[in-house]
């Protein structure tokens, strides 16, 4: 859970991928709230990352002519042991009849009930049959309080906050509002930073 336009599918979704896909055989899903948002997360940012990074290159190909040409949506990796589905909550169907160990749910709070249930809990039941081994991530920016799913994930989790070490002494403490805040000069706001606890 986090603010909005950090970067959190470039910093979060697509590292865990290339980690993962380098480290072991595995077939992923990745989940958008749409499929024009899934599709646009396949072309213009997995795709160019995956052509860029070496590892992943030796891994999946390049995606173009000659080399591993994929499906926009499902992705084989060149030696047939792992693949990458990527799909829509909106569509029920995609989410059927397919078993993943990796499942990331990106923009969570944007996902919507379906005429077939609930696209949250059939994209866990992905994942269901891989017992401990299995992996969830959710990712998104939280929107409306006490009917995002994002905000309800946190309250099941074990709520752990990102640390960052200060820069002058290195006490590690989470980003707030608050504390940014205290660090606001209205005469000066181009001087606006944190402050250590």
């Amino acid at each position: 859970m986090g603010s909005a336009q950090i970067g959190k599918t470039v910093s979060i979704i697509q590292p865990t991928l290339a980690v993962w896909f380098e480290t072991t055989s595995l077939d992923a899903l990745v989940i958008h709230p749409t499929t024009n948002t899934a599709k646009e997360w396949a072309l213009n940012k997995w795709g160019p990352f995956r052509r860029q990074t070496a590892a992943l290159r030796r891994i999946f190909g390049d995606g173009r002519s000659g080399d591993n040409v994929d499906a926009i949506f499902n992705q084989e990796t060149l030696s047939r042991s792992g693949s990458l589905k990527i799909v829509s909550a909106g569509s029920p169907d995609d989410l059927a009849g397919t078993s993943r160990r990796l499942v990331v749910m990106d923009d969570l709070a944007k996902w919507e009930m379906t005429a077939k249930g609930d696209p949250e809990a059939m994209a866990e039941s992905r994942a269901k049959a891989f017992g401990f081994e299995k992996k969830i991530l959710r990712v998104s920016t939280p929107q409306i309080l006490g009917t995002c799913r994002i905000s309800a994930a946190f309250a099941r989790s074990d709520q752990r906050h990102f640390h960052l070490p200060c820069p002058h002494c290195g006490h590690k403490a989470p980003l707030t509002w608050e504390n940014l805040k205290r660090g606001i000069d209205p005469e000066r706001l181009a001087n606006a930073h944190f402050t250590c606890d």
